[in-house]
Order: structure tokens, then C-alpha cells, then sequence
């Protein structure tokens, strides 16, 4: 089994923590995790949103800069941590 290595990119970017997958083993797919900025480093429960964005999606970084749903933006201004 192989962990799933994650990186920050455009730190500056939007509000909160958004991680990228920072290299891929065979069979793994693209994946990344967004933490508002609201939520606190100390907890050990938490919601998560499961987006499946399609398994063809050729970038999936771009999703979060050109997400028509706007996902992030959604988390980031609800009254959830």
C-alpha cells in the first residue's frame, strides 16, 4: 500500500488549506482536500464532502479554479468546520 503524499500549491490563493496529490502510484487517482479556514487543527471530527468530479477529468486542480458549482466557496462560507 501506498500513502497518499499531499502539497499545498497557491498558498495565497483562496481562503483556507487547499492539498493537492503530490505524486500519484499506479492506480491511484487524482486527489484533493480542501479545509476551510475556519477549522480548527485540533479536531478529530470533522465533515467531509466526497466530490466525484468523473473519472476522465484530465486536471483536476483546474477543477477548483474553474468549479461552475463553486465547492469551496460553498464549505468555506457555510457555518460548518
Amino acid at each position: 500500500m501506498v500513502a497518499c503524499e499531499l502539497e499545498q500549491k497557491d498558498a495565497n490563493a483562496f481562503p483556507g488549506v487547499t492539498l493537492f496529490t503530490k505524486r500519484q502510484a499506479p492506480g491511484m487517482k487524482p486527489t484533493a482536500v480542501y479545509l476551510p479556514p475556519k477549522h480548527p487543527t485540533s479536531a478529530t471530527k470533522f465533515d467531509v464532502v466526497i466530490w466525484l468530479h468523473g473519472f476522465y477529468v484530465k486536471n483536476h486542480e483546474f477543477l477548483f479554479h474553474s468549479d461552475p458549482a463553486r465547492l469551496r466557496e460553498q464549505v468555506r462560507d457555510s457555518a460548518r468546520t
